[in-house]
């Protein structure tokens, strides 16, 4: 009795729960997750490297929502490396926007779970142009997006 009680309970708070968006990704579980390495090379290597990282990606009830992330290396050395999980649902990518002694950006995407980055690459995009790009992907048509932006 008291087992059917607790039954009874459960099932009376996942019903009251589950007409609530308890998280950004409602009905997207069965996407594959994607990585986006994003590379900064220093213009000089004795010099902190600074940038801005911004991942955009869709929900489940088709809103574009981003996260921003500051990002810099607190120490001299010739490249930093930051990483970033998405869906791959619609849209997403990452809108990089070089502050400090960059030289150079390169951006891969992969899926999550590869053994070897490159056996499940998506795409990569290597820039010299330091103005912010946004690099991405859409999923509905297949295509590979990069977007100069001002800043």
């Amino acid at each position: 009795m008291k087992n059917i009680f607790y039954f009874i309970l459960g099932c009376f708070v996942l019903t009251s729960c589950s007409k609530e968006n308890l998280y950004d990704f409602k009905d997207l579980t069965t996407e594959r997750d994607y990585i986006y390495n994003v590379r900064a090379y220093a213009a000089d290597s004795t010099k902190v490297i600074d940038y801005k990282v911004t991942v955009f990606q869709t929900n489940g009830y088709n809103q574009q929502i981003n996260y921003p992330y500051g990002t810099a290396s607190g120490r001299n050395k010739n490249y930093h490396t930051s990483e970033y999980s998405v869906k791959g649902y619609k849209e997403n990518g990452v809108l990089i926007t070089p502050r400090e002694n960059i030289k150079r950006i390169w951006v891969i995407c992969y899926e999550v779970g590869s053994t070897n980055v490159y056996d499940e690459l998506l795409f990569q995009y290597i820039t010299e142009d330091i103005t912010p790009v946004f690099v991405g992907y859409n999923f509905e048509t297949d295509q590979r997006i990069v977007e100069y932006r001002e800043e």
